[in-house]
């Protein structure tokens, strides 16, 4: 047992990269080493030929790779592009909690901009190029501080060097408090309810730097109130949207910037599990 979650906790990128480098190895050993005693007999009839020749040669004759050899050779090339891609450019994740709503509800699948903050080194995911920094507002996926191994999506709510204060349902950050509009009190029914599944009811707007975006509570909640914390350097403090339904920074600390995978941009597919249905006004909405 021990072995085969040690096996599962090595993540997609280490199987596909395991993959890229096997078939790349099985490619060129056979054709260093066992090509040229299949072509052997053939080396007269070779000579002075094109290329291109030589390839319609070998598919006339059907002087095909072995099947292990000629599959790794096809497969190589998709591994290759998946493994760049998947480590250095995009990221794809599926919302599955509900710590974000109602801007990302559960189900929706999005993608995420590795690049948005820099490039960064598969596995330690230390930045090999810098190329921004996180702003205020932004939403970004990143590694669970206390346990690497599973990726956090929330919003991005102190930079480093910000004083926040957040008290009654309100944050205050440098001193100035966050503009609030837009208040609705929903008339719900919490009978026979489960309240972790998102179900706060009062939905208000935040304006945070300009990025204005929506967020709820439950009044009857008291959402850990906490005043002047500093964000200590090379780290941010993250919240989500669902503030009384979000387990963030609140709870566990700041993300350090080693931390960070990147930014989500778009959704590109929404599934509600309760409706069994595609949710196709989420398809599309940009970050």
């Amino acid at each position: 047992m021990e072995i085969l979650n040690y096996i599962l906790n090595l993540g997609f990128t280490f199987w596909l990269l395991f993959l890229t480098i096997a078939s790349g190895l099985i490619y060129i050993i056979d054709f260093v080493f066992f090509q040229k005693s299949r072509l052997a007999a053939y080396a007269d009839e070779l000579k002075g030929l094109s290329k291109k020749q030589k390839r319609q040669f070998y598919k006339d004759r059907g002087l095909k790779a072995p099947f292990i050899a000629d599959q790794a050779r096809s497969l190589f090339s998709v591994f290759f592009v998946v493994f760049i891609l998947r480590t250095f450019l995009i990221g794809n994740f599926l919302i599955p909690t509900a710590s974000m709503t109602p801007t990302l509800p559960v189900g929706d699948f999005i993608f995420v901009n590795k690049t948005a903050y820099g490039i960064r080194a598969p596995f330690t995911n230390e930045t090999l190029i810098k190329v921004g920094e996180p702003k205020r507002g932004d939403i970004v996926v990143f590694h669970f501080p206390v346990n690497p191994n599973v990726d956090f999506v929330k919003r991005v709510i102190g930079l480093p060097g910000d004083v926040i204060s957040y008290k009654d349902k309100m944050l205050t950050i440098n001193g100035k408090k966050l503009e609030y509009t837009n208040c609705n009190r929903d008339a719900m029914n919490y009978y026979n309810q489960s309240l972790a599944a998102g179900s706060g009811d009062t939905v208000c707007t935040e304006n945070l730097d300009g990025v204005k975006h929506e967020v709820d509570w439950i009044e009857f909640v008291k959402g850990t109130d906490f005043e002047d914390l500093k964000v200590p350097a090379g780290s941010y403090f993250v919240m989500g949207d669902n503030r009384d339904n979000s387990e963030d920074s609140r709870y566990w600390g700041f993300v350090p910037e080693k931390d960070l995978v990147g930014k989500a941009k778009v959704v590109w597919m929404s599934w509600d599990k309760i409706d069994k249905k595609v949710r196709w006004d989420e398809i599309g909405k940009v970050f």
